[in-house]
């Protein structure tokens, strides 16, 4: 399999009504766990949903690009909509 490699912004706004409204631009909030402080981030919905259509998923390392820094994550857990099984948040850990 090729090597992925997903693009994502810092997210400056935390909390229900900011992350909501990310939702409904088609952005998907997302959070990096891992040495150092966990960093708030914003990611394409589009973008991961068809990088990851047919991949199994945790546990999956691949390339994030934060603001022209790349580094090796790795999913741990993809929260769902309990109706439309639609990702609504992403936790990801550096490697």
């Amino acid at each position: 399999m090729a090597d992925i490699t997903i693009t994502a912004q810092l997210r400056p706004l935390t909390g229900s009504r900011p992350t909501g409204r990310l939702r409904t631009t088609g952005k998907l909030p997302g959070v990096i766990y891992g040495k150092g402080d966990p960093v708030s981030i914003v990611l394409d919905h589009r973008e991961v949903r068809n990088t990851f259509n047919d991949v199994s998923k945790r546990g999956l390392e691949f390339n994030l690009v934060l603001d022209g820094v790349s580094q090796r994550v790795k999913i741990q857990e993809i929260q769902r909509h309990p109706v439309r099984h639609t990702a609504t948040h992403l936790d990801l850990v550096r490697v």
